[in-house]
């Protein structure tokens, strides 16, 4: 394995350093390269689990919607009758 060295004065580091000993500088932390072909499939699982679950609550969304139309328009057949008795009743006392 290459020793590691200061990029700035070119100083041996120790393995573990998170500074140059010898001029203080800040020793970038190496990473190993991330294998993104190795990723595709768990980014592509969550993506499809994600659609999935948009799909559901789509789909509960559209039941609430559709069950709170109903509710308002039973409200306003039943106001709309109460309204023509009321009419009725207006007409029948005249």
């Amino acid at each position: 394995m290459e020793k590691r060295k200061c990029i700035r004065c070119k100083a041996e580091l120790p393995v573990e350093a998170n500074f140059c000993p010898n001029c203080g500088y800040e020793v970038p932390i190496s990473r190993p390269p991330i294998d993104l072909a190795s990723l595709m499939p768990k980014v592509i699982k969550g993506i499809s689990d994600a659609l999935g679950l948009l799909g559901e609550l789509a789909t509960d969304l559209k039941g609430l919607v559709e069950a709170h139309a109903e509710s308002m328009r039973r409200a306003q057949e039943k106001e709309l009758e109460k309204l023509k008795e009321e009419s009725k009743e207006s007409k029948d006392k005249e």
